[in-house]
């Protein structure tokens, strides 16, 4: 009987938060590795393909992309901002996977804000495409992915540029790092609501048959 119990309580908790159920996520695309090799990113702060790679760790090969996300100024006070064309990949794909961890003298840094640049696209062409902070705390490894399927039919199919632009920062001026590993462009597949409800109502009656 307990064990029935059980089943019911988790379908109803998917039933009720549709985002539960983590997102099959598909290796399609690699966008970064970074192998000594800029992988096509450039730092927007210099304008320059990035250059600076550690060989300490890497959740694929042997390197990481090593970023200082310190803040710069009172006045300017977000630390690099990188970009990276997607334009052949951006329409077969619904998702930017990134691999992250954080070290440095500050308790925590963090991708401030992950934004479109699209020519004729959402946002007058820049478009945040997550409003929240990704936070990472001091020897952190974390993996992230972004959705962003709810903006490519606002992308014209004929875009000469569709680029992803990524912003970092922290609380410390200087000696903070995000490293990045892995950088796909992934299919996303996730179930629908009304499919997770009726796991939940198939549980109910499982639950109600069997008492």
């Amino acid at each position: 009987m307990k064990k029935k119990l059980l089943f019911a309580v988790v379908t109803l908790f998917l039933a009720s938060a549709t985002y539960a159920i983590p997102p099959t996520l598909q290796d399609t695309v690699l966008i970064g590795n970074w192998e000594h090799e800029s992988d096509g990113w450039i730092d927007l702060t210099t304008g320059l393909p990035v250059d600076s790679f550690d060989d300490t760790w890497s959740t694929l090969d042997y390197t990481s992309l090593k970023i200082p996300c310190n803040v710069m100024s009172p006045s300017n006070n977000w630390g690099n901002i990188l970009s990276r064309s997607v334009k052949d990949d951006f329409f077969a794909n619904d998702a930017l996977r990134l691999d992250v961890r954080f070290t440095g003298s500050s308790d925590w840094g963090e991708i401030s804000a992950i934004y479109l640049d699209a020519q004729g696209g959402p946002g007058g062409g820049f478009q945040p495409i997550d409003y929240s902070q990704f936070t990472f705390y001091n020897g952190q490894d974390t993996c992230i992915a972004v959705h962003y399927s709810q903006y490519k039919s606002q992308v014209p199919a004929n875009a000469e540029w569709i680029n992803f632009v990524i912003q970092v920062n922290s609380e410390s001026v200087t000696g903070s790092y995000l490293n990045f590993d892995d950088a796909w462009l992934m299919a996303w597949d996730i179930p629908e609501p009304a499919t997770i409800s009726l796991l939940g109502l198939g549980g109910l009656a499982l639950l109600r048959r069997r008492k």
